[in-house]
């Protein structure tokens, strides 16, 4: 599951009425299942926040369209710590910055910061 203030992204298989109570709960305006490079924890595929987004890099191009027009962002295929898919496992993000796994090498550090709307690709 990923969130934002007013978006839910979940997994295909919770149950609509979890989905129902949520949307009210937490007076949210988008409840989306969705499945990302074939694996139900889509939570661990992305990350992003209102700038841009890093995502796992075997994602179908529908997808990817979907999850932009939801989102309002432009995602960046990528991985971290030496090739991990599930971007989320290496990157925490916000508005204002960025931390990721020690592990991760100089171009995917360079991929997630352009991704993620803190340098601009020249």
């Amino acid at each position: 599951m990923t969130l934002t203030d007013t978006i839910l992204l979940a997994n295909k298989d919770m149950e609509e009425k979890v989905l129902k109570d949520l949307r009210k709960e937490m007076n949210l305006t988008t409840v989306e299942r969705i499945v990302v490079a074939d694996t139900d924890v889509v939570g661990a595929t992305m990350v992003f926040n209102k700038k841009g987004g890093l995502i796992h890099p075997d994602i179908a191009n529908e997808t990817i369209e979907q999850l932009e027009e939801i989102l309002g962002i432009k995602f960046t295929l990528g991985t971290v710590n030496y090739g991990s898919p599930y971007v989320k496992s290496g990157v925490v993000s916000n508005n204002h910055g960025f931390l990721i796994g020690k592990t991760s090498s100089g171009p995917e550090i360079t991929n997630a910061d352009e991704a993620l709307g803190f340098v601009e690709h020249e």
